[in-house]
């Protein structure tokens, strides 16, 4: 991805956007992709301006649309001005991350963490959730069988091929992941979620590859998963 070049379209279309709403200021959908645009350039501040007008034009069918959008900015604002992840904020990274998965699944995971990218998440963390988000997910999904998963993963830098081990219940998208799936599982709510992110693991490929085989996968121990952390691959699995 060329962010020289992308920043520069961005400012040639907010300048389109701007031309247009001096032209006509009732123009929601100009607005609102004003919005969008001042978020990727990081003008948090106007952003929110620009999705608080259109909601003063917006018949009642597009105000939770831009709502989520503008609630969005509020969040990467607190997103960027905190050293650390809070549980709610990894959450609605999580939840983002989880849209996206499910709008791409066809795309691949360099491209969705391009994508989380462009919306004001760190290279790292839009890493992270491209690899937690399948693999808790699926982790949940198999929680009644007998398997018996590694607590750790492995992250593999693709530069130099240095492993790191990290415990995953120390990794706080991990966590935040894994809790919401285990909510909705629970609840049996968003399944219609739930069971394609799943779907995503290599863990539940694996499993169900097997049971396709016809074997039994009781008492099967799992070896730690394996990702890239930058230029992400899909999380490998070995039994």
């Amino acid at each position: 991805m060329n962010y020289c070049h992308h920043h520069q379209w961005l400012q040639s279309a907010l300048a389109r956007y701007d031309s247009a709403l001096a032209d006509d200021p009732s123009l929601i959908e100009a607005w609102y992709a004003r919005g969008h645009i001042l978020c990727q350039l990081d003008r948090y501040e106007e952003a929110i301006a620009s999705y608080n007008y259109a909601l003063t034009l917006a018949p009642d069918d597009d105000i939770d649309d831009i709502k989520d959008a503008r609630d969005w900015v509020v969040c990467l604002m607190q997103y960027h001005s905190q050293p650390m992840l809070t549980p709610q904020l990894a959450t609605a990274l999580v939840q983002q991350a989880i849209a996206k998965l499910c709008r791409h699944q066809c795309v691949s995971a360099v491209e969705i963490i391009e994508s989380l990218q462009l919306m004001g998440i760190s290279l790292v963390h839009s890493s992270e959730l491209v690899t937690f988000v399948p693999l808790a997910f699926g982790r949940v999904f198999l929680q009644r069988t007998e398997i018996v998963f590694s607590p750790h993963l492995v992250w593999v830098n693709p530069t130099t091929h240095q492993e790191t081990v990290v415990l995953l219940a120390d990794q706080i998208l991990y966590e935040a992941a894994y809790n919401l799936a285990r909510q909705w599982m629970e609840t049996n709510t968003h399944m219609d979620v739930l069971l394609p992110l799943a779907s995503l693991s290599s863990e539940v490929e694996a499993v169900t590859q097997a049971l396709n085989q016809g074997l039994s996968m009781k008492g099967s121990q799992f070896s730690s998963p394996r990702a890239c952390l930058v230029q992400l691959t899909r999380v490998e699995n070995s039994e």
